[in-house]
């Protein structure tokens, strides 16, 4: 931001005391010590980043005037100035040309008939016009600018109310390759080609759901003895998509799988973790304590990256596991054993690659591991060892596993 010059408004009369787009809601409060704290925060950033900021004081009746993007369109020294679509508005329109004014701008006007909010439907790239019309501009508005200022027009026609101004669904980005993302449900035509030999196109989109359920029975029957299943299903129709390869790398995003072609992604995952407990303390020495655990998952990832092509990737993830615990005068032992395995398939080969015996991969991974602790005192002993078997397949593993520790507690508060 070096060399340039931002125009702000102070936030002191900010409020919201109509209701002129969908986002606003009549009548709600604002913290305007928060708005206040955050202007700040934002001018100094903006100065520190190397430009410089100027204020114009707000204004009791217009409290929209904190948004001086929506001022006018500037090219060079000239500026023309807005004239805005909802009479709660249209008085911000002298005090910014008197700004203009003052500040050494040539400012002219737009024909009356003409709605136009400034950079929030247009800006100047190069020898073009960017802009947008259909909500709050018109495009005649548009062409009278592009004439005014010698510049090429590439307009485009917004259809949804929510995105009112192009600022709000389009967003060139300061990178080397003309990057500009946008939201395709915003506009007229979706794929945005009138931009598309001037900005290298990013799709975003906002479809996305989600659901989650947590159950648990404790049994009155079986004093100890406790149930359930939790389950979390999430579906996604946007321009990324998160697939899980392995129980080491998890959720894994994808971002551009083609480049620099953006691609859609429809994917639903979902996860079931069906569980059991039960802790038992014999009646004959109640210090022993016994604890019987298993649970699973069941994860199912359904992405479909192209048309043409489409991936899924199964875990099915089990553990079934043993403690016990005696309880001693001078601490506690504590012995740990399980088993588990895991089973995992996928056929997409972005992710887990392609040849291979079967453009479907499998993986089984099995495992059994015991590990004692001992409290005595202030000291706490540690031993354990684990056996993994993997299977991918035509490979086969084993793997052992030792681990030891030796922990001391020097106060109350350090263990």
């Amino acid at each position: 931001m070096q060399n340039s010059t931002v125009l702000m408004s102070s936030p002191e009369y900010f409020r919201i005391e109509y209701s002129i787009n969908p986002w606003m809601v009549e009548g709600v409060e604002v913290n305007l010590e928060l708005a206040k704290d955050q202007w700040s925060g934002l001018k100094s950033t903006i100065e520190k980043c190397g430009a410089e900021v100027k204020v114009i004081p707000g204004n009791t009746v217009y409290p929209d005037l904190v948004f001086t993007a929506n001022s006018g369109i500037i090219k060079d020294k000239s500026v023309l100035i807005s004239n805005f679509k909802f009479q709660e508005r249209r008085g911000e329109e002298i005090i910014y040309e008197n700004w203009f004014k003052k500040n050494g701008y040539d400012v002219a006007r737009i024909p009356s008939e003409y709605k136009f909010e400034g950079r929030g439907d247009a800006f100047v790239y190069g020898e073009y016009l960017i802009g947008s019309y259909g909500v709050r501009s018109d495009k005649e508005a548009l062409i009278y600018i592009a004439e005014q200022f010698e510049l090429k027009p590439k307009i485009v026609k917004l259809v949804d109310e929510k995105f009112y101004h192009l600022d709000t669904c389009f967003q060139n980005l300061p990178t080397n390759n003309n990057d500009a993302i946008f939201y395709p449900e915003a506009f007229e035509d979706s794929s945005l080609n009138e931009f598309s030999d001037l900005f290298n196109l990013i799709p975003v989109s906002e479809k996305c759901g989600r659901f989650n359920f947590s159950t648990e029975h404790k049994s009155v029957n079986f004093p100890g003895l406790s149930y359930g299943i939790n389950g979390n299903f999430m579906y996604l129709d946007q321009y990324q998509s998160l697939i899980f390869a392995h129980d080491s790398i998890g959720y894994t995003p994808i971002d551009l799988p083609q480049g620099s072609i953006p691609t859609r992604f429809t994917q639903m995952m979902f996860n079931l973790d069906p569980y059991l407990r039960y802790m038992y303390s014999g009646r004959k020495n109640p210090n022993n304590n016994i604890k019987h655990s298993y649970k699973s998952r069941f994860f199912r990832d359904d992405y479909q990256p192209l048309d043409e092509d489409r991936g899924f990737s199964n875990v099915f993830y089990q553990e079934y596991q043993f403690q016990k615990t005696f309880n001693k005068v001078y601490g506690h032992i504590v012995s740990t054993s399980g088993i588990t395995s895991n089973y995992i398939k996928g056929d997409y080969d972005e992710i887990y690659g392609d040849g291979g015996i079967s453009k479907v991969k499998q993986m089984f991974n099995y495992s059994i591991y015991s590990q004692f602790d001992l409290k005595y005192n202030r000291i706490n002993f540690s031993f354990g060892a684990r056996l993994e078997h993997f299977l991918f397949q035509e490979e086969s593993l084993f793997i052992p596993v030792f681990r030891s520790g030796l922990n001391y507690q020097l106060l109350e508060g350090t263990y």
